[in-house]
């Protein structure tokens, strides 16, 4: 197996094989949606059939890991408008939803518990990061901002606090910037 290759440094992601039992339980925490993307297959089905499929689909992940590649047809989506709002719907009240494969799902899980074992094992990510790290939620932020301000206030202390929501916010940062931190990192 290989990892994927850029500037390497002492702390070089290795993306290593998956397993069996591994893919299991990340289909084990796939709700049972009768949902489909562009392959028509159902969510729930998967389940059904998890023993059939497993033992292929970990050559076709590993495969995928070797090569440095995410498959093609699993980056393709099913685009389906959902209202943001009850009552009359117009054009500007709808959001789009992508609805991808579950087979997609399941890889983006596998690489995903990957990404986060790397950047926990090399203190990548701040302290200050709630989203997307175990043990941690809005509510785990909101907790932590609350003691925060009480400090403050029980030492006589100015606070001052600013939300920021930046629309879009994902679609602003430049892709070869990025690049050029994930290589840093590893």
């Amino acid at each position: 197996m290989s990892y994927c290759r850029g500037l390497q440094n002492s702390h070089t992601m290795y993306v290593h094989p998956t397993t069996v039992t591994e893919i299991k339980n990340v289909i084990k925490k796939i709700k049972k949606k009768s949902t489909t993307g562009p392959d028509e297959i159902p969510y729930k089905i998967i389940h059904e059939i998890i023993d059939d499929i497993v033992e292929p689909l970990k050559n076709l992940i590993n495969k995928s890991f070797e090569k440095c590649k995410f498959p093609q047809n699993l980056k393709l989506s099913k685009n389906v408008p959902i209202p943001k709002k009850k009552g009359n719907i117009l054009l500007n009240d709808l959001r789009p939803l992508a609805l991808t494969s579950v087979f997609s799902k399941i890889l983006e899980r596998i690489i995903f518990n990957r990404l986060v074992d790397f950047l926990d094992k090399f203190n990548v990510v701040s302290s200050s990061q709630h989203a997307y790290r175990k043990g941690r939620s809005c509510n785990t932020a909101v907790f932590e901002l609350t003691n925060i301000i009480n400090k403050k206030i029980s030492n006589k202390k100015k606070r001052g606090i600013l939300f920021l929501d930046l629309s879009k916010a994902f679609d602003t940062v430049p892709i070869n910037l990025l690049c050029r931190k994930l290589e840093m990192y590893g």
